[in-house]
């Protein structure tokens, strides 16, 4: 027979990864602190991998796509579907100091192909002048056909070489000039509403970790309110 009061039973050793993180917690916990802060020094920020790797907003299967990319093709033209607008305009009519102006930022773009696929050069000719300029003669534009497509790295580049050079060149006293139209709106929608995010980030952190808190916690009033 066996006795009741058996011996305790020796406790098993623990294993080693066991006892290794024991020993070594302290040195573990820096080294990850550590290893958080040098990724979120040495990595990019998002915005900038976003701005580096900018999708197309447009859909190359449309009708309308394929009807803008067919012009370009037959006529010789462009081959993509970014197109901007400088548009110049004064306080009163525009006179030879515009048109010297005029012709100055047209001779620049022309000279970047790199960015620029083809100038619709209307108020250029006397000819087709009216047909791009204001009934007032207060104002006048020239439409661009930029490289790369509309919202696309490639494209937003395209609308920052054109607002560069028309930055460049200072214009007449009393005549502005803008870049506008398709591409650089949808350059800017994505620069600002970065430039956005970040601004209510910074101005209402705890309100933003508050708002998480509570989404994550509330309950679901619908199939799709979880998806």
């Amino acid at each position: 027979m066996t006795s009741r009061h058996s011996a305790p039973l020796e406790a098993a050793p623990r294993p080693l990864i066991a006892r290794a993180i024991r020993l070594f917690a302290i040195p573990i916990i820096v080294g990850w602190i550590a290893l958080t802060v040098l990724v979120n020094v040495i990595a990019p920020s998002l915005d900038k991998v976003g701005a580096a790797h900018s999708v197309p907003m447009t859909a190359k299967d449309a009708p309308s796509t394929i009807a803008m990319l067919r012009i370009g093709k037959d006529f010789h033209q462009f081959d993509s579907d970014t197109t901007a607008m400088v548009l110049l305009e004064g306080q009163n009519k525009l006179g030879e100091d515009a048109h010297r102006f005029y012709d100055a930022l047209i001779t620049k773009l022309s000279q970047d192909s790199h960015h620029i696929e083809h100038i619709n050069n209307f108020w250029g000719d006397p000819l087709t002048a009216a047909g791009s300029q204001s009934t007032d003669a207060k104002s006048a534009y020239v439409q661009l056909n930029l490289r790369g497509d509309q919202g696309g790295t490639e494209a937003n580049e395209s609308v920052a070489a054109v607002q560069h050079i028309v930055n460049s060149i200072p214009p007449p006293p009393g005549i502005k000039a803008y870049v506008t139209g398709p591409g650089p709106l949808a350059a800017d929608r994505r620069e600002y509403g970065d430039k956005g995010v970040k601004k209510n980030h910074h101005r209402h952190p705890d309100r933003d970790r508050g708002n998480a808190d509570r989404h994550s916690t509330a309950h679901c009033q619908a199939p799709w309110s979880c998806w």
